[in-house]
């Protein structure tokens, strides 16, 4: 089910960038990469008319980030665990639910960074949503289907 959610965030997200694919990478976006995503391993790009995309990894941490073609940063995607996540986050989510923290999706962009973290109960999925001040919403709960 945390597939199907990601999947959809992912998926969300890319409908800006759809257009003619695999162009090549210009100068100005390798250089801003380089410079932000230093210890970036495994890289492979997918480009369009506008916009080109990197998807890497860095240490446990699954990374997609677009840049546009003047080499500003538009977006980044993460996935990765719960010692990944802020602190705050962590916290006022363990605080309201006893459940086991099985992912989270972090989205950055110009409006903010939000939090998609997917939570597993004996009988439950829960995905909350946080944003970078701690603040928590309950967005669904579904029945596990693997029970």
């Amino acid at each position: 089910m945390k597939n199907l959610i990601l999947l959809a965030t992912v998926f969300l997200s890319l409908n800006v960038f759809a257009a003619e694919k695999n162009l090549p990478i210009n100068e100005k976006v390798l250089k801003t990469f380089n410079q932000v995503f230093k210890d970036a391993q495994n890289v492979t790009w997918n480009s369009t008319a506008k916009y080109a995309e990197a998807t890497f990894k860095s240490g446990d941490v699954k990374t997609k980030a677009f840049l546009d073609n003047d080499g500003k940063l538009v977006q980044t995607i993460r996935y990765y665990q719960q010692e990944n996540l802020p602190s705050n986050i962590l916290y006022n989510i363990q605080k309201k639910y006893s459940h086991k923290i099985w992912g989270v999706t972090e989205v950055s962009n110009s409006t903010g960074t939000v939090y998609n973290v997917v939570l597993k109960s004996s009988k439950h999925w829960y995905t909350v949503k946080a944003n970078s001040d701690g603040e928590i919403l309950l967005v669904s709960r579904l029945k596990r289907g693997d029970i």
